[in-house]
């Protein structure tokens, strides 16, 4: 079966779509004039649940799907690929290259490095211990006695025993 998706605000526009895209059958989600999905991808979700192995999914392009980060958008097109399920977009230049195994690779890497970055951010508990900007040349300056620690606080900021306690906590 050929199915077809689109976000539509006129009914010009799923005509447009339905003459281009050939298809089957056709699910709308209607967006409203400030660009929210009245739905909120309701529609999607229902014609997701409908399709099988084999099938032909056309879109608009990748960016007329209801999703709003790079997890759900690699969470959609890693479900078409386990499913076997082509999809096929009439405006090549909104996300083709993902749809290769190459993009999608691409894709995935980048999920992943935002949810590392993300959940680096979201640590409970104190907050980390910073270095001032110019730690690291003052710590050079001390390791090689060039000179004391009274003088590497100073020229930091900080009292002597914070020093030694960022000296301790870089070298450990």
């Amino acid at each position: 079966m050929k199915v077809g998706y689109i976000q539509a605000r006129r009914i010009k526009d799923i005509e447009v779509f339905q003459v281009t895209a050939n298809v089957d059958k056709i699910a709308v989600d209607l967006l409203d004039e400030s660009d929210k999905s009245n739905s909120e991808g309701e529609v999607f979700a229902k014609l997701l649940s409908e399709i099988s192995a084999g099938d032909v999914i056309v879109l608009q392009g990748l960016s007329n799907l209801p999703y709003n980060d790079v997890s759900e958008l690699c969470s959609f097109l890693g479900s078409m690929k386990e499913m076997a399920v082509e999809v096929q977009l009439i405006d090549e230049s909104d996300g083709q290259p993902l749809l290769s195994d190459e993009g999608f690779e691409a894709l995935s890497y980048l999920q992943g490095y935002i949810q590392q970055k993300d959940s680096q951010k979201k640590k409970i508990g104190r907050p980390a211990k910073k270095f001032a900007d110019n730690f690291y040349e003052v710590y050079l300056e001390y390791r090689n006695k060039n000179i004391k620690a009274d003088s590497a606080a100073s020229k930091l900021k900080l009292n002597k025993p914070k020093f030694y306690e960022l000296v301790r906590l870089f070298e450990s």
